[in-house]
């Protein structure tokens, strides 16, 4: 049996070492990006009503994001909804805020504020 003396053995910490950074990022990014992308869909509802909201009454429209809150399974404090309507200029502010509670691997809790918003008008 003919052995390679010169190789070094260090080539495999190296690559065991980017694995697990590597493994870490995408369980990070998927912790941090649920809720984040939870958010955008939510965020994206709200100013879709808001642009809407004149030919929509706000039971309406409280009903509809209430429905996207559910489907999107938030928290309860997202349901708590406010529409301001102003007529001079005619403009609709829609806004909401809630806070989400991620577990994170060797760091704990971290809570996650969100606030969207969705405006129409001038």
């Amino acid at each position: 049996m003919v052995t390679d003396r010169s190789r070094r053995g260090g080539g495999t910490f190296g690559c065991l070492l980017s694995l697990v950074v590597l493994i870490g990022i995408v369980y990070m990014g998927s912790t941090l990006g649920r809720p984040y992308f939870r958010f955008q869909r939510y965020n994206a509802e709200v100013k879709s009503m808001a642009r809407f909201a004149s030919s929509l009454s706000d039971s309406t429209i409280r009903l509809r994001l209430r429905a996207q809150v559910d489907s999107l399974g938030l928290p309860p404090d997202a349901r708590k909804i406010t529409i301001k309507r102003t007529t001079t200029p005619e403009r609709v502010v829609i806004t909401a805020e809630y806070d989400e509670v991620v577990q994170l691997l060797f760091v704990g809790e971290k809570i996650l504020h969100f606030t969207p918003r969705g405006e129409s008008g001038p």
